[in-house]
């Protein structure tokens, strides 16, 4: 039986992910910097029709036809420089037959892509039926579970299908003959709407319907609806235009994206965090503190302390106790190490009983030390877990920003020997800048409490 990568955190928020993750309509899928293939949900498997099994470690590109390849490695390559790309492609599926699909890719922080990925042959054949006949397909239109509408030459509402009544919360008796312009303006949210915006819609529709050309048409962008209860409901949309005897019509589909949405922004924060105890995980940590780094060599006031701590008896503690308890542990303290820290502090686990602090904009050593002084003071208090009360000490080593030598990786090998040091005699802090190579082995780690 294979088993996600995802580890498990808080019961109900995991259930909650793993639910959207594995009964998405759409594939969801998740690329390292490689190229290669390192999760898939159900939805992605039955599209390309392998098992997730088949395609994890697999190179992306070798599910797409050759005539594919270098539309892909474009697109790829777009993801360094843009926020967002969707695009149009094909795979091969198992059986060998093409199947069309739209892609969306997203590039983390660590360069792993996120996307979604889509089985677009419905759309397309929906698409071109409403071209080529309206009442032909007049039933497929009615049953599609997706939002169509239809504005004529003159920017009114001709049609509007049930899926886009259950998506808009607008029936279809309220809005034909509207200007669809009107109808825009409605669904988005309140605190977006002016008269200015009203007036620019209008513009860009017309001159959508006298050219047939405008931006946002042939491929689908996101929007936010606000319905007439105050929910919000994010939607993916799609317009095309097309020539009759008297002018242009503009065509739409719409879909209903939020809980795609929903589990795109939990994966991304999957990504970026330790599932145990909720807090940064190493890579964010590491991108925060090349951020700190940034401001306190720009704004030149106060100075950046990197604290890195470990738990003195933890080992004891889990093999006493077991892991089910040393975890419990390890959320207590994640929640004690948040309650020393400001909002502009970071506080980040880095794997096992090893917590790192960032501490911006400190005004002297004074401030410095009374963090630190709270940190143990703090995370000695004892704690309460299965009727058992129990106490941990922690070591702090403690680097400050040399803004002409450090960089993210000295001020951490500077907090790690300092917390080798401070390991020495435990429930104490130490700072590196008052170490030195002769004296190291034999200096005495006078910070405690």
């Amino acid at each position: 039986m294979s088993h996600s990568p995802f580890r498990q955190g808080n019961a109900v928020s995991e259930e909650f992910f793993q639910s959207i993750f594995s009964q998405a309509g759409d594939g969801i899928f998740l690329i390292d910097d490689q190229g290669a293939m390192i999760e898939m949900n159900p939805r992605g498997c039955e599209i390309l029709g392998y098992s997730r099994e088949e395609l994890l470690g697999q190179p992306v590109m070798k599910f797409h036809p050759a005539d594919e390849l270098d539309h892909i490695q474009e697109k790829l390559a777009s993801l360094a420089t843009e926020k967002r790309v969707t695009t149009e492609s094909a795979f091969i599926r198992k059986d060998g037959t093409r199947v069309p699909v739209e892609i969306t890719g997203k590039m983390l922080s660590n360069h792993q892509i996120i996307g979604l990925l889509r089985d677009i042959s419905e759309r397309k054949q929906a698409g071109q039926a409403l071209i080529d006949s309206e009442r032909k397909f007049r039933s497929l239109v009615e049953q599609s579970p997706d939002g169509i509408f239809m504005v004529d030459e003159a920017g009114s509402v001709v049609e509007w299908n049930h899926g886009q009544e259950n998506i808009s919360g607008l029936k279809r008796d309220d809005v034909m003959g509207k200007p669809i312009w009107d109808i825009h303006w409605k669904l988005l949210p309140e605190e977006l709407r002016s008269d200015v915006l009203l007036e620019n819609l209008k513009q860009n529709f017309k001159e959508v319907l006298d050219s047939g050309r405008g931006p946002g048409l042939n491929l689908p962008y996101e929007a936010t609806f606000q319905l007439s209860d105050g929910i919000y409901r994010n939607v993916e949309i799609m317009m095309y235009t097309y020539k009759t005897n008297v002018g242009q019509r503009i065509g739409g589909i719409v879909r209903d994206i939020t809980e795609r949405k929903q589990a795109e922004r939990r994966l991304e924060y999957l990504a970026m965090h330790d599932m145990l105890t909720d807090l940064p995980n190493r890579q964010l940590f590491q991108d925060r503190l090349n951020l700190a780094l940034d401001r306190a060599r720009r704004e030149s006031h106060g100075f950046l302390a990197v604290m890195l701590l470990d738990l003195d008896n933890f080992k004891e503690v889990n093999d006493r106790y077991g892991h089910a308890y040393g975890d419990q542990l390890l959320k207590i303290a994640a929640r004690r190490l948040q309650t020393c820290l400001r909002k502009s502090d970071t506080a980040a686990r880095m794997g096992g009983d090893e917590f790192t602090l960032i501490i911006e904009g400190l005004a002297d050593l004074d401030g410095c030390k009374l963090i630190a002084q709270k940190v143990l003071k703090t995370l000695s208090q004892p704690m309460e877990i299965e009727g058992k009360s129990i106490r941990v000490t922690a070591s702090v080593g403690i680097s400050l920003l040399m803004p002409e030598s450090d960089n993210a990786a000295t001020l951490l090998r500077k907090a790690d020997i300092a917390m080798y040091h401070a390991k020495r005699f435990r429930n104490c802090y130490q700072f590196h800048h008052f170490l030195t190579q002769s004296s190291l082995s034999d200096s005495v780690c006078n910070n405690q409490l």
